[in-house]
């Protein structure tokens, strides 16, 4: 074959991979749209019951502002036929036009004395603390009883007397405010408790996190049972990715992705929690410092890095030392995209496969020279459970050093995912849990 015929063939060959790549983002590109459009129409529908809500209380005050007038004007007397009327001498009610007849709703479908109390109260008399929990990266958080709504939710509140905190409350319930999906916990109420403390409310989730949900196989003391089955965790997998590519459609980075982050539901629920570190795609400024000593001079493998460390202005890095991605380390907010949370679900997945952290360092202060000398892991250094070379190419691509070799987003992640999962001879292979 000609050098010529050589240089053709890897042209066209060129070509096809840049026309497969067009397709694969033009393809995202529609899902994302179809997805906004499904959210504008959910925001559209919750303004409209807004607006009936409105009209209802409305007409609610203007019934009993009816009657209320009917029953001051005169003492009562009984007629002849037993009935009841108004005195002689008192002036008649103004009746009400027939279009208000019409609209105005039954007085005994009125709230019950406990329930407008519940909705007259303060948050403080509204919710009541039950218990203490912890979910994840999340830090403190309550479970209270909403004695109006009739439930149990998951409280967060801001430290009393600590503007920071309170900023940082509020900016997490606004981004949790846009998320509207299964997979991704979400706000139901933000509100004060005082002057200076805020609050914030999610639904419930009766589990664990994934981190906790493995250590409880691992302590089973089953034989051969060391974690999920290949199959189950590429499932589970997916659901997490569905949760973060939601985040992504709605123009919002997690940046904190991790095993203590990811609750697993009694009932089944795979959710994606704790927005405190997130930020806009389009973020161009470092990442707010909401406290100087918020973050330990001496931090841990685990501990939520959020900029500059108490005493070492030369870390400016945001998230888990243990998962987080170079540029992260680096703290330069530009470099930071949907590649980064790419890293992330990478090491949750390699955590998936082994049990470990994809990081291997002792301390934070060991991921520079991590990143500049040593190799990405593979998964099946690590365990010696049977890995899929699919699973493991996965996970490899999405640890890579440069944000560049990584995939361009997690809908890519999530399309070979589902490819994998969707041929049959995959669940013969790997759908034992050893």
């Amino acid at each position: 074959m000609s050098v010529k015929t050589l240089k053709d063939t890897k042209r066209d060959k060129d070509v096809r991979e840049k026309a497969d790549r067009e397709k694969v983002e033009q393809d995202a590109a529609a899902v994302a749209r179809k997805e906004w459009d499904r959210l504008e129409k959910d925001r559209a529908d919750a303004e409209r019951r807004e607006r009936d809500r409105a009209l209802q209380v409305q007409q609610k005050e203007l019934l009993e502002n009816t009657v209320r007038s009917g029953m001051d004007a005169g003492p009562l007397n009984s007629n002849a036929t037993g009935g009841i009327e108004m005195a002689a001498q008192a002036p008649a009610a103004p009746a009400a036009s027939k279009v208000e007849q019409s609209k105005a709703p039954a007085i005994e479908n009125a709230p019950a004395p406990d329930a407008m109390k519940a909705i007259n109260a303060g948050a403080n008399e509204r919710y009541q603390v039950r218990r203490d929990i912890v979910l994840g990266g999340q830090g403190a958080c309550k479970v209270a009883y909403d004695t109006l709504a009739d439930r149990e939710v998951i409280i967060k509140t801001s430290a009393p007397q600590a503007g920071w905190s309170a900023e940082r409350i509020v900016k997490e319930a606004r981004t949790a405010a846009k998320m509207n999906h299964p997979n991704c916990s979400r706000l139901l109420e933000m509100g004060s408790l005082g002057k200076d403390q805020v609050f914030m409310t999610m639904p419930f989730i009766e589990g664990s996190s994934l981190d906790a949900v493995l250590k409880k196989i691992s302590d089973a003391g089953i034989p051969g049972l060391t974690g999920y089955s290949m199959t189950a965790a590429a499932e589970l997998f997916n659901s997490i990715c569905a949760g973060v590519e939601h985040a992504h459609s709605n123009g919002v980075l997690h940046l904190d992705l991790k095993p203590q982050n990811i609750i697993i539901g009694s009932k089944g629920e795979v959710v994606v929690i704790d927005w405190g570190i997130s930020q806009p795609i389009t973020l161009n400024e470092m990442p707010k410092r909401y406290a100087s000593g918020e973050t330990p001079a001496s931090p841990t493998l685990t501990t939520t890095l959020t900029g500059s460390l108490a005493g070492d202005a030369s870390v400016r890095a945001i998230g888990t030392p243990s998962y987080m991605s170079p540029e992260q380390w680096a703290g330069d907010p530009g470099t930071l995209t949907e590649r980064t949370d790419v890293y992330g679900l990478g090491g949750v997945l390699f955590f998936l496969l082994t049990g470990h952290a994809p990081n291997q360092i002792q301390r934070p202060t060991d991921l520079d020279p991590y990143f500049r000398h040593s190799p990405v892991p593979s998964p099946s250094d690590f365990t010696r459970r049977r890995v899929p070379p699919e699973l493991e190419a996965l996970c490899v691509k999405c640890l890579a050093r440069d944000p560049a070799q990584r995939y361009p987003s997690v809908f890519h992640v999530r399309h070979i995912l589902k490819s994998w999962l969707s041929r049959p001879e995959m669940w013969e292979l790997y759908r034992a849990s050893f």
